[in-house]
Parts: structure tokens; C-alpha cells; sequence
């Protein structure tokens, strides 16, 4: 994804115009903000979901800018200075203008492309600071109740998920605009394609950045998914959607070796097809952690470069391997294409500026050196061959520029079609407009410009560019080539992500033009004068400038207006000698070599062209394979490791296995006249990381989650840092008995408890009974040279203090209970103590000599049982809750907590109450069970009836079957079959008898009580 040079929170201003083109400095910064407003774009759909975009992440780190968008642009015109290779697009190129914002120019038209325009801005070069811009309401896209191309979605066997989403009308350009210029089903917004046959009219498209709305229902990207890369399958005319993960969670095609959002990911860049395996070339890209400078772009910059292999029929992944020039800088593989006896891979930086000012590599710009190795054909997992001055070389450090092309962010898109070579490069950084199509016999050159045109974005809209010109692998029915051009908004927050057809990509057919035969070489003492080819036999186009028409399909390509296309002849130029009489200084009578200082991460080997910053005598060229070490040699042992002359005269140094600091050694560079220089080379061999021990403090019960590399360090040669994503168990040296998971992010340790990780922290949970230190397990965790360190995690779990919390059970009328006092306190399960302590019982209460024993007089008794749980059996005739017990729990370790238990006892199921008097002398018999009623429609079962001597005068004696009762002084009591009791007064007692109890069942069983209450007369 790329965006313009201009920052989503400040008004877009117009400048007046420069009479050249800008500074590089001023260019770079541009580029680097908005691609932070990229960066911000991006970054809300993944911290906010579907919240909008927050004000303040369109700010940060956009410092004070002087005003973005060049008007009256001028662009250099050719420079053909003596370079390795050839130099176009040089300065002073002829002047062309870009038209201001005051100017009227067209608007994108169509059913989802009517945004309104802002107002146009004041002119002039304004300093100014970010200002908050409002967000507008996103466009609404047809939101329909079931997208029609869901019915389409399944999972291949290859594991993608695939939707179906349409045909073009043909592969013409003017087709293919007109069918992505619209919503590709669940697509609403890409760019950066790349396309590689696969054989029967089948291509294979892969893009970057991705917005994927399956439901149908997104009009702005914010409620949409984005992935880092996404596939189309072409099948003739028709195209099908493919990804990993789920319709609802749509992850990147290719994820490589695993991707987190924004920090490591993979794009695609070329391959081919041979065999029927497509191999495909990937840069790992990531984002650093280092501070950006106030003109820096978002810290992304390239890994490493990957190759992947998938059958060319079902695309299942074959292999995903490092390249053989994994490491090399500048990348190659960007572009590939082969002839008829070599597949060639086109090299650049692959930057863009979106690391920091000057580029990942240092360089001037992402694009304006490209560099070119070849394999044989189909070979891609072969050690290429770089193209040299001379011709081709092995060593890397050999490889010279094949082009220059100035004031170029994007990449030269070279393709061997047709059997020539053609190549597409928007030029002009990401604010010009311009298409240019150049002409090659063979791959490193000369390439000749046969035409440049027009690359404006689709319908002239005023707030969007274009960038990344790519040569499509066909011509159309006319012979003409097929160009795609990504576009995006200048303002991306403000303008493509609630108006996401600004983020789609447009074609354009261009001349298919034979190049001129090459020129001849020559070498004279004179100064040289530098002959370019003749004009093109192909004449120049004619057709006048159209407009493309707003809203209907386009007729086929015969007929079809396009572009107008203008054709630059090579000219013939002739340089005369040098007339300037400015001293200079004196020639080189000697190669002069420069020491070097080179790093490595702490036990990797390191190849340094040391002759590479070596300058040769004047007439003369340096013999990089003449490089020897001291005293002649090609091999010294030094301490810490072996330095080496290897092929090329590169010189290796290997670290000891154990050695960290700094190695060097001197050596000689010889020119082709055995003139010698010497100097020094000095590596730096990084520390490794460390992985320190650590020792945690948890509570029992109590998960621990903690950081393992808060006190870890990477390599320090390159201030290398620690990667998250690779914290894993290892899967050894782990405790007796502990289970890894395959992914090493989980480790269940018997008897203790599981350790997790997520995002490089790690947390322990573990089991509740576990007190005590864990056994040491171990991790692993990688600095971002992939250099491993492993180390240890120790936790000593304490006991956590035993809170008791209040309990409260209820219980039927005279019936004990069992209460599990512990249920409810903390922590569960804990190996507790209960004890009755003699402090704050109830008025009375007595508590047993060893605590397990609590008698509360008139409501009944507490027992602790072995488990913990307390058992209360109530007095008969208790009825209510009981006054509050205190008991105690006590872990091993002596801490302790109280809590108090109640016992709430319920009335009788049945019974009602009797009272009686009499005033005759002799007995009296009294029916108690007659207003007795049994609940639930059971039956009384008055044979049942039985006396109870509870809470009666002292001396009472109850029969052993319950059916009578002598209380002294007051009388008997008997009961029969019926439930009649029988009561005999006392000689000379006349009073009110003291309650006496009875029971009786009914036919469910259920006991129902009273009380029976006699007054005696005189």
C-alpha cells in the first residue's frame, strides 16, 4: 500500500511552483508522511475494529511540514553521463507542469465513486503543523441482503478459501479498468499486483494490501478486513477471490513463516512457472522498533527475501524456503522473466522510503538504481549470477547498477515479451503522472524510452495519484501491452477510506515497440561522444486525446479511443572536450584503500567486499580477486575466528563459536598495473542475546503473568532487539511428565499448573492446591537475526491467606444438618483447619476442650467433622435461626480467618397447638391429633402419636415407647392408638401444666408436632 506525501491532519496546500523540481530532502519528506498516514489508516482497523479512525494517530509524527503538492513540476530530462549501465530520466528533461487544484479537472464517475469535492486550497508554501481534519461520513455501497457471490464461497482442497467474483469482459486494458474499477465482490480496495501464468489460460494474481468485506455491507474500509496479501485465480476472463482463514476472519494468502499484523508480514514479488510448479519470490517486510527521525517514512523495511513453490494446478504450497540470495541487498526477485536460456531476476531496494530518509539501504531512492542476476531457466532455487561492469560474476559484491533512472519511487516492471524486452515505470515519484515504456535486446540494456503518456488516475480525479506501473504478461487483440496502475488518495484517511474506489487499481494500454538495434562499443583516447539508436521503425501514435466514457461497459479494444502516446526518439549527442579551467586535483598515481568496519550477529560468518570503497589509480581498475590478507595469505586465524579470501575477493570472517567483540586484519587490493594498497578491515561480532533466569512470586489460586524478556537483551552489534513472536517452551529439558503443545506456546506441568503464551508473556495458572517453588522450565526467545537464547522461568507459589466467608443453611424441624463450611471460602479447596474458638459464641454457649464441639443451650450442637464440615443437630422444639456460631480455618502455615454460621430451622411440616382446662378432680382426656391436618392430601396416622419429654421439669420420666409421661408434681400423660391423651393431675396440683410435646406421622411419612397445655382448676 502506498500513499502520497501529505499528512491525513493537515489542509492540502498549493505551493507556488519551483523552478525545478524539489530537493530530495523535501521530496522524502513528503513520502514520509503520508505513508505515517498510512500507517495510522492500517493500524485503526486493528485497534478500534469498526470505531473510526482517532484524530490524534492522523498526527503523530508528522512535525512541521512545508506544503506537499508540487505544481508546475518541472521533470529532468535525459542525462546520458558514462554509467555501468544506462542513465534515463536525468535532469533537465524538457519542463511539464502539473495542473494546480484550482484548476478544473475531471471527477471518477459511477455508482460508488460520486465523493464530494473539498474546497479548493489557498495557493502559496505555507509552514503549518498537523490540524485535525473532520472525518466524513462514509459512502454508502449498496448493502444487499445476502451478497451474491457468497453462494460461491468454499474451501479448496488446497485449503484457500474461494469466492467467485466475476468476469471481464476480455483482457484488454480498457476491459480490465472497467471490472476493477468497481467492487471485486468481497474486494473493495487493493494494490501492488502481481500476475504469473500458470499455463491454459490460467494466471495467478497476488496482491498487497488487501480490504476484504465478505457480508457485502462495507462502504468505507474501516468496516472492512484487511490482509497483507490477498490471490485472485484468472481463468480466461473470470476470476476467483482466494485467502486462508474463514469468510468472516479472511487471512493473507501467503503467510509465510507467520505474520503479525503491521510488524512482520510478506509481499509478493516475481516468479514464474516451469513444470508445473509456480515459484514465487516474497520479501519478508517488518517494522523496527528504532526511533524515526522528523523525515523518516513508518520504519518498514525489508527481512529477507523468501521463495515459495505451489503446484501450478491446485496452488497448494509446496515449500516456503529462504532464497538463495536471501540476504542480499538490494533485493532481488522484485521483477523476473526469462528468455529462451535464463530466468533473470530484476533487483531494487524494495523501500520506497517507507523506512527512513535516504532508504533502508542508504540509498537515494527505492527505484533509482535497478540491478539485474540471472539462473538458468526455471532454476529459481539456484546461487544466481550478478550482473557486473564486465559482464557477469558470482560475487555479489561485483554487481553494478544496469540502470539509473532519477526522481523514480517506483520500480522499472521489465518482462521478456513478445521476444523482445519492454518494461513499464511510472516515474515522477508518487505526485507525477507520467507512463514510461522502454526497449531492450537484451535484459541489461541499453534500455531505450519509446514513449511516454499520460498515467493520471482514473477519471482525472484531483485527489488521487498513481504509482506502480506493472507490465501485464499478455498483449491484447491489437498488439498493444497492458499496464496496470495502483491508485490511492493523497488524503487516504480523508479521501479513500470512506471512498474506498480510490483504492483500486486502473489499466492502460501503451505502444508495443520494437527497439532499436543496440550501439556499438567503442573505446578512443578522446573524449567520447555517446551515439544512442536510431528512431523506431514503429511510427508515433496519432489517435487524439478522448475521455473515457462515464458509466457504460467499453466496446472492445479494436475500437476503443485511448491515451494519446507520444514517441521520443533516441537523439545523438555529442559531448565536446571539457573547457573548464577549474583546478582539479592531481590524478592518482596509486590505488588508494579505505579501511572498512563491517557487523555480524554473534556466531554468523560474514562475507565483506572490502574492495568494494577502494579506489583504483587513475586509467587503471581494481582486481578485487587480488585481495590477500597479511603477509600474502588467503586464511588467518585470529583470535575470535578465521579470516578468509573467498571468490571475489570478498574476505569472510568466522566467529569462534563463543567469540563476541572486535576482529580485524589488514589487507592488500591490487589494480590491473599491480600497483597495491592496504587497509583495514575491522568486524564487529555482536554479543548474543541473553535470556536471564527468572524467579516469579505468585499466591496460590492466583494466576502470574509476566514478561520473560523484561530482563533479556538482544544483540548489540546492530542494536538488534528481541522478537516476540518466537517466545516458545523448548521441547526438551522440560519437568517429568509436562506436556508441550505442537506450537510451543503451551506447557502443562503435573502437580503445579499450565504456563501460556501470548504475544511473548507468559502466565501461569496454577492448581489450586499447589503451594511451593515450581520446577524451572524453559523458553526460547530469538533476536531479529533469528540468533537464539534459552533460559529458565521459576515461580514460588505462597500460600494465600485462608479467607472465611459468613455461611447461613436451613434445615427441616428437628432434623441435624451437615454444613461444608469451607464450600465458600477462600482459597478453594484449600488445606484447612476448622476449630470453634471460645471467643465471641453465644451467651452461653460451651465450646469442647479440643474445639470440634460447640453446645449453644435450647437450640442444639455444633460437631466439626474430619472433611472440615460442621454438623448442628437443634434441640427438639427449636424452631428459627440460631444464634451466631464463630468457627475458625487455618491453613499449615498458621494463617488464619473467622467467620460466623447460623442454622435456620423450620416450623413443623404439621400441628396445631392444644389447650385445655378442667375443674372436675380425676382425669381428662384430650383428642390432640383431632385439628391436626397432614399437608400434600396424606392421611393422619394417629397410632403414631408419641410424647416427647423435651423442656420439661427435671425428674420427668418418659416411658421407653413414648406413649406415657409422669412429670413430677403436675401429673401423667398417656397416649393411645387414636391420639387421645390421657392426663391424671397430681394430688392437690392446680395450675397451668408445663407444654408438652407429641408427634405424629402421616402417610407420606411426614412428622408433625404441637404442644399440649392443660389448666388445672381448684
Amino acid at each position: 500500500m502506498t500513499n502520497p506525501p501529505v499528512s491525513a491532519g493537515e489542509e492540502q496546500l498549493e505551493p507556488v511552483a519551483p523552478p525545478s523540481r524539489r530537493p530530495a530532502r523535501s521530496r522524502l519528506l513528503s513520502v514520509g508522511v503520508v505513508l505515517v498516514v498510512m500507517w495510522a489508516a492500517i493500524a485503526a482497523v486493528f485497534q478500534s475494529g469498526s470505531q473510526a479512525m482517532d484524530e490524534r494517530a492522523q498526527e503523530e509524527r508528522a512535525g512541521e511540514l512545508v506544503g506537499p503538492t508540487p505544481t508546475d513540476t518541472v521533470l529532468p530530462e535525459l542525462d546520458l553521463a558514462p554509467d555501468t549501465g544506462t542513465t534515463i530520466d536525468a535532469p533537465s528533461r524538457p519542463r511539464q507542469t502539473v495542473p494546480s487544484s484550482s484548476e478544473p479537472r475531471g471527477q471518477g464517475v459511477g455508482p460508488d465513486r460520486t465523493p464530494p469535492s473539498p474546497p479548493s486550497p489557498p495557493d502559496g508554501p505555507t509552514l503549518r503543523r498537523p490540524i485535525p481534519v473532520p472525518q466524513p461520513e462514509p459512502s454508502e455501497e449498496p448493502e444487499p441482503d445476502l451478497a451474491p457471490w457468497s453462494v460461491t464461497t468454499r474451501t479448496t482442497d488446497a485449503g484457500y478459501v474461494a469466492t467467485d467474483v466475476g468476469c471481464a469482459a476480455d483482457l484488454s486494458a480498457a476491459a480490465l479498468d472497467d471490472f476493477f474499477a468497481d467492487r471485486i465482490g468481497p474486494v473493495i480496495g487493493h494494490d501492488y499486483q502481481h500476475v504469473y501464468p500458470l499455463g491454459d489460460g490460467r494466471s495467478l494474481w497476488i496482491f498487497q494490501d488487501t480490504f476484504v468485506d465478505h457480508p457485502g455491507v462495507a462502504g468505507s474500509f474501516d468496516r472492512s478486513r484487511f490482509s497483507h496479501n490477498t490471490a485472485m485465480l484468472q481463468d480466461g476472463d473470470c476470476f476467483t477471490l482466494l485467502h486462508r482463514g474463514t469468510a468472516g476472519e479472511p487471512a493473507s494468502f501467503e503467510q509465510g513463516t507467520g505474520e503479525t499484523t503491521l510488524s512482520r508480514w510478506f509481499w509478493p514479488m516475481g516468479g514464474e512457472t516451469s513444470d508445473g510448479v509456480l515459484s514465487v519470490f516474497w520479501v519478508e517486510m517488518i517494522n523496527t522498533d528504532e526511533p524515526l527521525g522528523p523525515y523518516d517514512g513508518l520504519g518498514w523495511h525489508p527481512n529477507s527475501t523468501w521463495l515459495a513453490t505451489y503446484d501450478a494446478d491446485s496452488l497448494a504450497r509446496l515449500d516456503f524456503r529462504p532464497a538463495p540470495n536471501a540476504g542480499v541487498q538490494p533485493v532481488y526477485g522484485y521483477a523476473v522473466s526469462g528468455d529462451e536460456e535464463y530466468t533473470y531476476l530484476f533487483g531494487n531496494s524494495f523501500d520506497q522510503n517507507l523506512y527512513r530518509q535516504g532508504g533502508y539501504a542508504n540509498g537515494p531512492h527505492s527505484a533509482t538504481a535497478m540491478w539485474l542476476a540471472r539462473v538458468p531457466l526455471g532454476q529459481l532455487d539456484e546461487a544466481p549470477e550478478y550482473r557486473t561492469a564486465e559482464g557477469w560474476s558470482s560475487d555479489v559484491s561485483d554487481a553494478r547498477p544496469i540502470l539509473r533512472r532519477f526522481w523514480a519511487e517506483n520500480p522499472m516492471q521489465p518482462r521478456y515479451l513478445g521476444g523482445q524486452w519492454v518494461a513499464a515505470t511510472k516515474v515522477d515519484g508518487y505526485w507525477g503522472d507520467e507512463l514510461m515504456i522502454d526497449v531492450a535486446n537484451e535484459p541489461w540494456g541499453p534500455w531505450t524510452t519509446v514513449s511516454r503518456t499520460a498515467a493520471a488516475p482514473r477519471g482525472n480525479d484531483p485527489l488521487m495519484l498513481t504509482y506502480h506501473a506493472y507490465l501485464m504478461p499478455w498483449l491484447d487483440d491489437t498488439g498493444s501491452l497492458v499496464v496496470s496502475l495502483s491508485q490511492n488518495a493523497k488524503l487516504m484517511l480523508r479521501d479513500a477510506w470512506p471512498f474506498p474506489f480510490r483504492y483500486r487499481l486502473r489499466f492502460e494500454p501503451a505502444a508495443f515497440v520494437t527497439p532499436p538495434p543496440d550501439p556499438p562499443t567503442t573505446s578512443t583516447d578522446p573524449p567520447p561522444t555517446r551515439e544512442t539508436a536510431p528512431p523506431p521503425t514503429v511510427p508515433p501514435t496519432t489517435v487524439p486525446p478522448t475521455t473515457r466514457p462515464p458509466a457504460t461497459r467499453p466496446a472492445p479494444p479494436v475500437t476503443r479511443p485511448r491515451p494519446p502516446t507520444t514517441t521520443a526518439p533516441p537523439t545523438t549527442t555529442t559531448q565536446p572536450p571539457a573547457t573548464t579551467t577549474t583546478s582539479q586535483p592531481p590524478p592518482l598515481r596509486a590505488p588508494v584503500a579505505a579501511d572498512d568496519l563491517a557487523s555480524t550477529p554473534f556466531g554468523r560468518p560474514i562475507d565483506v567486499p572490502v574492495a568494494a570503497n577502494d579506489v583504483a589509480a587513475e586509467g587503471a581498475q581494481l582486481v578485487p580477486s587480488s585481495v590477500v590478507l597479511g603477509g600474502g595469505a588467503r586464511d588467518v586465524d585470529v583470535a575470535g575466528g578465521r579470516f578468509s579470501v573467498v571468490a571475489g575477493g570478498a574476505v569472510r570472517f568466522a566467529p569462534t563459536p563463543s567469540f563476541e567483540g572486535m576482529a580485524s586484519i589488514r589487507y592488500t587490493v591490487a589494480d590491473n598495473g599491480r600497483r597495491t594498497d592496504t587497509a583495514r578491515l575491522t568486524v564487529a561480532v555482536a554479543d548474543p542475546p541473553q535470556a536471564i533466569a527468572d524467579e516469579w512470586n505468585g499466591t496460590q489460586g492466583a494466576e502470574v503473568r509476566q514478561d520473560p524478556l523484561g530482563n533479556d537483551r538482544g544483540s548489540n552489534a546492530r542494536s538488534t532487539g528481541l522478537r516476540r513472536d518466537t517466545v516458545a517452551f523448548t521441547a526438551d529439558s522440560q519437568p517429568a511428565g509436562a506436556r508441550r503443545s505442537s506450537d510451543g506456546t503451551t506447557l502443562d506441568v503435573p502437580g503445579e499448573g499450565v504456563y501460556t503464551i501470548d504475544d511473548g508473556w507468559v502466565t501461569f495458572t496454577s492448581q489450586p492446591a499447589f503451594v511451593g517453588t515450581t520446577r524451572p522450565i524453559r523458553y526460547t526467545v530469538a533476536d531479529t537475526d533469528l540468533v537464539l537464547a534459552t533460559s529458565t522461568i521459576r515461580i514460588d507459589v505462597s500460600r494465600a491467606p485462608p479467607q472465611a466467608r459468613d455461611d447461613l443453611e436451613p434445615t427441616a424441624f428437628d432434623t441435624d444438618v451437615d454444613v461444608p463450611v469451607l464450600a465458600n471460602d477462600v482459597p478453594a479447596g484449600g488445606a484447612f483447619t476448622v476449630r470453634f474458638p471460645t471467643d465471641g459464641q453465644p451467651d452461653g454457649a460451651e465450646v469442647s476442650d479440643d474445639g470440634r464441639s460447640l453446645d449453644v443451650p435450647g437450640q442444639g450442637q455444633a460437631t466439626i467433622g474430619e472433611s472440615g464440615a460442621v454438623t448442628f443437630d437443634p434441640v427438639f422444639g427449636f424452631t428459627g435461626p440460631s444464634a451466631a456460631m464463630r468457627y475458625e480455618v487455618i491453613d499449615p502455615d498458621g494463617q488464619r480467618d473467622t467467620a460466623l454460621l447460623a442454622v435456620a430451622v423450620a416450623e413443623p411440616a404439621f400441628g396445631t397447638d392444644d389447650e385445655v382446662s378442667t375443674s372436675a378432680p380425676g382425669l381428662i382426656e384430650v383428642d390432640v391429633v383431632d385439628n391436626d391436618e397432614p399437608v400434600e392430601d396424606a392421611e393422619l396416622q394417629p397410632d403414631t402419636s408419641l410424647l416427647r419429654s423435651e423442656g420439661l421439669p427435671e425428674g420427668t420420666v418418659l416411658s421407653d415407647d413414648g406413649a406415657s409421661l409422669d412429670v413430677p408434681g403436675e401429673g401423667t400423660y398417656a397416649v393411645d392408638d387414636e391420639g387421645v391423651v390421657t392426663y391424671t393431675p397430681a394430688d392437690g396440683f392446680a395450675a397451668m401444666t408445663t407444654p408438652v410435646w407429641y408427634t405424629v406421622l402421616d402417610s407420606n411419612g411426614t412428622q408433625g408436632a404441637a404442644r399440649l397445655t392443660i389448666i388445672v382448676e381448684p
